[in-house]
């Protein structure tokens, strides 16, 4: 199985957020001429640009999302034919309760996915934006 690694607005957002993991082995950069390229780095953080954005594989941060009390679901399912796939997360709120989120559009009905990865992404992505306290 490769490894995908988060998109830039969501390495962006999580290192807003605080991740900062020592075992990520790429980045983000906008040095050098180049806009959000992806590079391989060295495992001290210490060598990498100053404008370096930590590139974590999904599921190194979904990891770190789980320690952090915040857990992501992907669904399967299957319409015509073809798999497609749903993403929530549940975290817990300030009252110590159970809360739980869906991808929805404006009428309600969850949002459909092409692929685990793509769902993955927007639920690591939505559960930083809207739950993660740093």
């Amino acid at each position: 199985m490769e490894e995908v690694y988060v998109n830039y607005e969501t390495a962006l957002l999580a290192k807003v957020k605080g991740f900062n993991a020592i075992d990520c082995t790429g980045y983000y950069h906008e040095n050098e001429g180049y806009k959000k390229g992806y590079s391989f780095c060295y495992s001290d953080i210490n060598m990498q640009s100053e404008n370096a954005v930590l590139a974590p594989t999904q599921a190194l941060l979904q990891k770190w999302l789980r320690d952090k009390k915040i857990d992501i679901t992907v669904i399967t399912n299957w319409k015509k034919g073809r798999r497609i796939y749903y993403v929530g997360f549940s975290f817990l709120n300030t009252k110590n309760e159970i809360d739980i989120w869906f991808s929805n559009d404006n009428k309600g009905n969850k949002i459909e996915y092409d692929t685990y990865e793509e769902a993955l992404n927007i639920g690591e992505y939505e559960s930083l934006q809207r739950v993660f306290v740093t």
